[in-house]
Parts: structure tokens; sequence; C-alpha cells
């Protein structure tokens, strides 16, 4: 099985913009609420994560993932993109964009709610691992590259690819520093997927990368509230 799976982008540009017309005014959507309501961000990325990845949920398989498990060609190009996108998070973390301009990043915090059970206190840690580690990969390579990236042209290429990264930071930031920074920690993620047309190359790095940025502080919170 050839890791390079070519998406179907011969649609028509009125078609296109249709199609993306629902998922951007989410987007929007979710933005507002963020600036509105800013403690409940939690809840809001949570169901605009689950609404794009149930609209988008033909341009995945499960199946045809699968199978791209027992290609070694796959994982060397899942390896090396998770490598640079991890290491991409980290230099961001040692060198913001903030500093070097002197403005804020304009981050959007992810605030988890505090609840008086431990039911209520799970349920919050479990809305924070989707929105941090497993929907994440599923959102934004469905959206930001499969369904926004045609490929008709070079300049199409690039326009839409911009374009799907600076939507994609937008999620996390809304100063010009987060939005840089957004966009430069996504490059690997999208340049495999222009490389190779597979969306299951960039789901499985950021699934992975998800994991090793996340996990343990999951895991300690999680670990706080029950002995707590």
């Amino acid at each position: 099985m050839d890791i390079n799976k070519q998406p179907d982008q011969k649609i028509g540009f009125s078609l296109y913009f249709k199609k993306l017309l629902f998922p951007v005014c989410a987007e929007l959507l979710f933005i507002l609420s963020y600036i509105l309501w800013p403690e409940k961000v939690l809840y809001f990325n949570t169901v605009f994560s689950i609404i794009i990845v149930i609209y988008f949920r033909k341009l995945f398989s499960f199946r045809k993932w699968a199978g791209f498990f027992r290609l070694r060609q796959f994982w060397i190009a899942v390896g090396i993109t998770a490598v640079l996108t991890y290491l991409l998070h980290k230099l961001t973390e040692l060198v913001s964009f903030r500093e070097l301009i002197g403005i804020p990043e304009g981050s959007i915090s992810t605030m988890i709610p505090s609840s008086t059970t431990l039911v209520g206190s799970l349920f919050n840690m479990l809305l924070y691992t989707l929105i941090t580690v497993i929907l994440p990969p599923f959102v934004e390579t469905l959206f930001y590259r499969r369904a926004m990236i045609r490929f008709e042209t070079k300049w199409l290429v690039y326009i839409t690819a911009a374009a799907g990264m600076i939507l994609c930071s937008l999620n996390y930031a809304l100063g010009l520093p987060g939005i840089v920074e957004g966009v430069f920690v996504s490059l690997p993620l999208t340049v495999v997927f222009l490389l190779t047309r597979n969306i299951y190359i960039p789901i499985t790095a950021q699934l992975i990368v998800g994991l090793a940025r996340f996990t343990y502080p999951i895991v300690y919170d999680i670990a706080r509230i029950i002995t707590r």
C-alpha cells in the first residue's frame, strides 16, 4: 500500500466555498464565544471540535488508517514529522515571538472550571484531554489541511495552505505573536500533507506529539483530583 493518498480536489470553487462556509462560521462563533465568555472556553472548544469532526467524518476512515500501520515508510514519515513538530513546540516555549516583537501573544487560554464533586472534576479533565490530545489532530488535518488545501496550481497550494494554517492558529491565539507561533509549529504537519497528500501521517504524528506534551500533566491532575 502506498503512503501517498491523493485527495480529490477537483470540485468547483462554488462548492468548495459552500462546503467551508459552515465550519468557518463555527470557528468564528467559537472565537466570539471565547471573547464573551472566556471562562467557558473548555466547553465551547469541545463543542466546536466535535462539530468539525462530525462534519468532515467522511474524509476519514479507521480502516484505511489501520492499513498504514504495517508500512515502515508510513512510520518513518510519522516519526520525522512528530519529532520536528515537538521540537518546534519546545522552541516556541523557550523563545516566544512575544519577546521578539514586544506585544502580547493573545493566546486563547483553556481554563478548566473548578467543580465541587469528583465526577464533575473528572468530567472536566476528560473534556480537557479531548481538546488537547485526541480531537485536535482530526480537526486540524480534516478541516485546515484536507478540506482547505487545493492542488490545482502552485499558487492555489500556497494560498490555501497559508489560509489553513492561519485559520488553525486562530483557535489558539488572537494576537499576532500567537498566530505566528501557531503557523510556525504547524509547518511540519502541513508540509508532510503537501508532500504526501496523506491525512493519516499528520493525524498520527500530532497524536503522538499531544501524548508526549500532555500525558504527564493530565495524569498528574487526575491523580491530584482523586486523592484530594
